[in-house]
């Protein structure tokens, strides 16, 4: 889980993957509400299909990237919400 920090908002990544995607909710501080979006492991490369789900989620609020750090695979990816922009080892 991660803070944004203008809004308060909370950025959680569901520690489940389907057999083709990675669940990422935000939870609206001020409301409660949540909103989802779904990042496909297709897109993460082949290291990730397969993975155990031990997702993190770190948020860089100057750029709104996402990352993603995958401990079966040591790899950190890094996204834009619904669209891949690199891995990292």
């Amino acid at each position: 889980m991660t803070i944004e920090p203008t809004t308060g908002d909370f950025l959680v990544v569901r520690n489940y993957v389907s057999s083709s995607s990675i669940d990422i909710y935000r939870i609206a501080r001020a409301t409660g509400a949540s909103s989802s979006f779904s990042v496909s492991t297709s897109d993460l490369g082949s290291s990730a299909t397969g993975t155990t789900g031990n997702w993190g989620i770190a948020y860089n609020p100057e750029n709104n990237h996402l990352f993603l750090p995958d401990s079966a695979t040591d790899k950190v990816y890094e996204v834009i919400p619904n669209l891949l922009i690199s891995p990292r080892s």
